[in-house]
Order: C-alpha cells, then structure tokens, then sequence
C-alpha cells in the first residue's frame, strides 16, 4: 500500500495540468517542518515505518463544516512534520470536503484511475493536496504532503534501495 501510494504521488508531482494552490503553512495549529517534541504530549503512534511515523491527536476535531471524519493522521518525516491523512466516508462527506476545498483553494482537477475512483489534486506552492473517493465502497481519504519533506523523504528511499543492490 505505501509503494502505491510513494508511486502515485510522485506521478502526480511530475503531471502537468493541476492547478495553482498558494503556500500553505500547515495544517490547523501544526506548521510543516514543525519538531515532533514541541507536539508529542498530545499525540498517539498510529503507524511506523522507520523513518516515517503517523500519529493521532488526542481529542481531535473530526468535523469540518458538515463533513464528518473518520479519522486524521499526523506524518512526521525524521521528526519533522510533513502530512495529513484524512479518512472519511459516504457522498455527503465527500461532497463537503470537494467544496471546502474548493472554496478554500480554487478549483480542482479531475483524475479517472477507474470509473469507481475520482482523485482531485492542488501541486503548485509548498503542499500537495490529493482527495481520493471510492464511489462503490464510499471510502475517501485527503492527503497533504509538504513537498520539501516529502520530495527528501523519496530521495533517502531511493538511496537506501541503492545501497541495497548490491546485497542482491
């Protein structure tokens, strides 16, 4: 699931046709590049991946506007925070969040993977924003990555796999 998703952003990164988005300094009272000891009190390890960590907030606020979340997580990159993992489910959150966003950030472009998927994506400025829905199961999911740390993050991938050839 990790190798999809690293696979598809960095796509998403080199495509053209996505429309502008202005700097964003983070998300709700987390700002990018923030250091994991100032806000650790308050969070919950979720998912390890050496490097990468994602957390919960305790007592978090699962609702914007109408939309109603299932869950969000915190990434941090060697400590450094770098994404968003929002979960969702059902049309109406979905819908919610498309026009949240869309009043927040602009407009949105289209990307049919399948005719049961619809990905909308923001990559211009610091921060990518990719809202993936299923129509068939209801699931949907928003992702912000900070560009800087998540740009590092593939390069100390790709070294790693480098170093690791030769063991092969």
């Amino acid at each position: 699931m990790i190798n999809f998703f690293k696979i598809f952003i960095l796509l998403f990164f080199v495509s053209g046709n996505v429309l502008a988005t202005p700097d964003i300094s983070g998300f709700r009272d987390f700002t990018w590049g923030m250091d994991f000891n100032e806000v650790k009190r308050n969070l919950k390890l979720v998912e390890d991946h050496g490097d990468i960590k994602y957390y919960t907030k305790n007592k978090d606020d699962l609702k914007v506007g109408t939309a109603i979340l299932k869950k969000i997580s915190y990434g941090f990159y060697k400590g450094k925070f770098f994404a968003v993992n929002i979960k969702y489910q059902g049309i109406d959150n979905h819908v919610a969040i498309k026009e949240i966003l869309g009043e927040k950030y602009g407009g949105y472009m289209r990307f049919d993977l399948n005719i049961e998927k619809f990905i909308y994506g923001y990559k211009e400025g610091n921060t990518q924003i990719t809202v993936d829905f299923n129509q068939i199961s209801e699931n949907g999911f928003v992702i912000y990555l900070f560009k800087e740390l998540y740009e590092e993050s593939l390069r100390n991938e790709k070294d790693i796999n480098k170093k690791s050839i030769d063991l092969l």
